[in-house]
């Protein structure tokens, strides 16, 4: 249940950033995939300075993006969602793998 409402969670603040409400916006998922791909929370890198810049970097694209369509307060507010997805989908994680614990 808890991962229904994790993913439900990450689906409606897609949702709620969209130009269009007919289309999904790609370029938001695109940005908030690179975020996420870009997480080094609690890996150990040689170049761990290098990629967290380029984490920043997407997360400045992102804020000038939905300040684009948005108003600032908005886009505040959903740039402020968007980090807390990847703390979401690092709970996702780490229940997957307790989960896969306990079916072993």
């Amino acid at each position: 249940m808890l991962f229904f409402c994790l993913f439900q969670g990450i689906f409606d603040w897609i949702n709620s950033t969209r130009k269009s409400s007919s289309q999904i916006d790609k370029c938001t998922s695109i940005l908030v995939t690179m975020i996420l791909l870009h997480n080094t929370d609690g890996l150990r890198l040689n170049n761990n300075a290098v990629i967290e810049k380029t984490q920043q970097n997407f997360v400045n694209f992102l804020h000038k993006y939905l300040k684009s369509h948005l108003s600032e307060k908005d886009a505040y507010s959903q740039l402020h969602k968007a980090l807390m997805l990847v703390h979401d989908t690092k709970r996702i994680d780490e229940l997957s793998q307790q989960r896969l614990q306990l079916d072993i």
